[in-house]
């Protein structure tokens, strides 16, 4: 049975793609590691993104918030938001799950494991899922 993680923030959207999940024999989970994410887009605003591909640009919080002309805190804040809203502890796990969910580019980084496919759905409405999966077994 795959454990999935749902990232949606319309709570009604939500419930149904947990149902609809249920039914067809997944184990939803509120936390990594999980073998498959859906994510109904937008899961991070457009400035947690930008912060986020600044800090994976530069590699450190100071120089990319001199990049965005923004400072450190509004840095530090925007990324705190972005961890709280996919459920992840740390940076490190920020950029791997936001690279494997298609929001960063990464362009070199050991830290983000290639074993992750990601695929995108047009829902009703016009919404955009993208579904990543790990071929890793264990999560």
């Amino acid at each position: 049975m795959y454990r999935v993680l749902v990232l949606c923030h319309d709570a009604s959207l939500r419930e149904q793609a947990i149902r609809c999940l249920h039914q067809q024999g997944f184990h939803v989970v509120s936390t990594l590691p999980a073998e498959a994410i859906v994510a109904v887009h937008p899961v991070l605003t457009s400035a947690q993104r930008e912060c986020l591909q600044a800090y994976v640009d530069c590699g450190s919080m100071r120089q990319a918030a001199q990049r965005r002309g923004c400072s450190v805190n509004t840095m530090k804040n925007h990324l705190r938001e972005a961890r709280r809203r996919l459920g992840v502890r740390n940076c490190a796990q920020l950029v791997c799950l936001a690279h494997a969910l298609g929001l960063v580019e990464v362009v070199h980084s050991r830290k983000v494991p290639e074993n992750w496919h990601k695929s995108a759905i047009d829902a009703r409405g016009g919404r955009n899922i993208m579904v990543a999966v790990t071929t890793a077994t264990g999560g």
